[in-house]
This record gives structure tokens, sequence and C-alpha cells, in this order.
């Protein structure tokens, strides 16, 4: 188990890129930041490679175990609100690949806003499957084996798949402004299979020209606001 999530630190690297890049246009390297979610501190090495004073939080003790191993304060919890972290002392949160766990959304994105300073960053990197769901669920009618594969492999371990659009409403309820939005900065391996690349190709255009997300993931970035 340790040595498959080390290696996926690496596999997951250009997806990490971008997200630091997006990071770098609205939070200087210098700011404090906290991974929701981290793993093996892949993302965290990274950020905090760049300048960032970094912390992490994850629910695997393994993980939790080997992020400290490398020098890396992190804390085994599943939500930000059971830290003890001081009301508006960070300057950036990342949630990457985690939110589909949370068993609130809304709460979760509340402990979030609690502890951002004013003006702090949100960064979410988002599986994005509920079309394939819908997919799914209506070619079951007709065609019930195949209905049912495509809706199994969508939902996959996921306690929830919010639809892009639904979700950023739901961040901006809880107090944010958003700043970026992309399905093409969330592919999330160094090697994508061909099938992979062309649906997040598709899923960005029909992203761009009508808003809809038809991508298997999604990033973007949000501030929060101070009234």
């Amino acid at each position: 188990m340790v040595e498959s999530g080390i290696a996926l630190n690496d596999e997951k690297s250009p997806m990490f890129e971008a997200v630091l890049r997006l990071l770098r246009r609205y939070a200087q390297p210098g700011s404090t930041l906290l991974d929701i979610g981290c793993s093996y501190g892949g993302f965290l090495m990274r950020a905090q490679d760049e300048g960032y004073r970094v912390r992490g939080i994850d629910i695997v003790p393994e993980a939790v175990e080997y992020v400290r191993s490398r020098g890396i304060p992190c804390d085994l919890s599943g939500s930000v609100g059971d830290l003890d972290i001081p009301e508006s002392s960070l300057g950036i949160i990342t949630a990457l690949d985690c939110n589909y766990y949370w068993p609130s959304q809304r709460r979760e994105l509340r402990a979030i806003r609690s502890v951002l300073s004013p003006g702090g960053i949100l960064a979410m990197r988002t599986v994005d499957t509920s079309w394939a769901i819908q997919i799914g669920l209506w070619l079951s009618r007709w065609f019930a084996s195949a209905g049912q594969r495509l809706y199994e492999k969508a939902v996959y371990d996921h306690r929830v798949s919010v639809p892009a659009r639904s979700l950023l409403h739901i961040v901006e309820q809880e107090g944010f402004e958003i700043l970026y939005t992309s399905p093409r900065d969330a592919m999330p391996f160094r090697h994508n299979s061909l099938k992979v690349k062309t649906a997040y190709a598709i899923g960005h255009l029909v992203w761009r020209f009508n808003g809809y997300n038809l991508a298997p993931g999604f990033v973007f970035l949000a501030r929060k606001r101070t009234s």
C-alpha cells in the first residue's frame, strides 16, 4: 500500500504541477498551505519546493506517517473542522481528489472558509462522473448489463459525484468567489490513455462553449469573500 501510494506521487505529478501553476497566479510562495486528503504527500512536497509553508491532513495512518517522515506536519483526520487551527490563519487550502468522500460538502466548505484568511484561496480537483452515471441509468432501461457496468464504473468507490456546475454553485453560496475553472487542468496522470486524453479534450471544449462538464475531472480556484 505504501509503495503504491508513493508511486502515485510521481504518476500524478502533471496534475500537481498544473494546480501549482494556477496557485502562483493568486497566492505567492511563502503562503501557508493546507492540503486536505494529502495521501503520500506528492503535492505537498512540490508545493514546499516552490516555497509554500505546507501542512497535510489525511485519514490513512500510513500516509500520514510517511508525510511526517518527510518533515512535513500532517494530521490524521477526515475534516478540517477537527483540527486545532486558528480562524482566518491559512492562505491556501487545496483539496485534490477527496471531496467525494466528504459526508457533507457544505459543512466541510464552511470549515475551510473559517480557517482561510480574508482573500484566502481554495483550490479543488474533483472527479465528475455524474454525466456517466446518468447515461448508465438511461442505458440500463434497454440494455441492463451494459448500463449496470457503466454505472458501476462511474460510481467506483466514491460516496458522491457532484456535477461541476452544482459544486461551483454550492461553493459560491458558502462564501467564495470563483476565480478559475478548467477540465483540462484536471487530467490526472503522467501516462493517460488516448481515451482519457480525448475525454478531457472534448470536456474542455464543451465546458468552454456551453458550461457543461463532460470530462472525468474538474479543477477550480476560489477566493474567500470578505463580505
